[in-house]
């Protein structure tokens, strides 16, 4: 009787500590996004045009809901804007082009979504960012001969300057949509918007000492989700 006993409670268990396994809607998923940002800056000149760059994000996301997710990651941000500025070749002949500001920023964005939809999901959402410059760089594509005279390059690294502010923090909204291959494996396009809240110059300069980057971005991503479960 002892031995049937042991027996029964052998088989019973691995049963019973399974009936008592849940699996939730929570969700952890692991994801990457990359695109294009047109970058410019509030409180400038208005005779510059935004610089077209990339934009790459690899983030986790948890999602306690279907309806509701948070965001955070690891984000390669290049800002910056152009501008047409004056040339002269070696024997002072002067011509026109464009000249880029490039600060490149690794940034920390953080952000709280909303989701509409189930397979097909829109979704809106808003967050922050704190973001660290990287690179900062003023430079001319310009030829090495123009009508056969040489021209002197233009290639200035301003990292060091003292000109910019090594650290931004940003305010951001969201927008997207999320499609569902798998139950956990989405492809996804979004666009974002981000404002500083913080002055990118550290010295005060013609344009006045109050100037902001902004940044707009599209993207498309991919993220696998990882379902937890919880055992009561």
């Amino acid at each position: 009787m002892k031995r049937l006993t042991a027996i029964t409670i052998l088989i019973l268990l691995p049963v019973v500590m399974f009936a008592w396994e849940r699996r939730s809607d929570t969700t952890l998923y692991l994801g990457y996004s990359g695109g294009i940002s047109f970058s410019g800056l509030r409180n400038f000149y208005n005779d510059f045009d935004r610089r077209i760059a990339q934009n790459h994000f690899v983030f986790a996301e948890f999602q306690p809901t279907r309806e509701f997710s948070l965001r955070g990651g690891f984000s390669y941000q290049q800002k910056g804007y152009n501008y047409t500025s004056r040339f002269d070749d070696v024997l002072g002949n002067p011509f026109d082009t464009t000249t880029i500001s490039a600060l490149n920023y690794i940034s920390v964005p953080v952000s709280a979504c909303y989701n509409l939809g189930q397979r097909f999901n829109p979704y809106v959402g808003a967050g922050m960012e704190l973001s660290f410059l990287a690179a900062a760089r003023q430079y001319a594509r310009l030829p090495a001969t123009r009508n056969g005279i040489a021209v002197d390059p233009f290639d200035v690294d301003m990292m060091d300057s003292g000109y910019f502010h090594k650290i931004e923090f940003s305010v951001n909204a969201v927008g997207g949509i999320e499609y569902r291959i798998k139950p956990q494996f989405s492809v996804f396009t979004e666009a974002s918007y981000a404002t500083s809240l913080t002055k990118l110059y550290a010295i005060n300069t013609t344009a006045g000492n109050n100037v902001k980057t902004t940044s707009l971005s599209v993207k498309l991503g991919v993220k696998i989700g990882i379902p937890l479960r919880f055992v009561v």
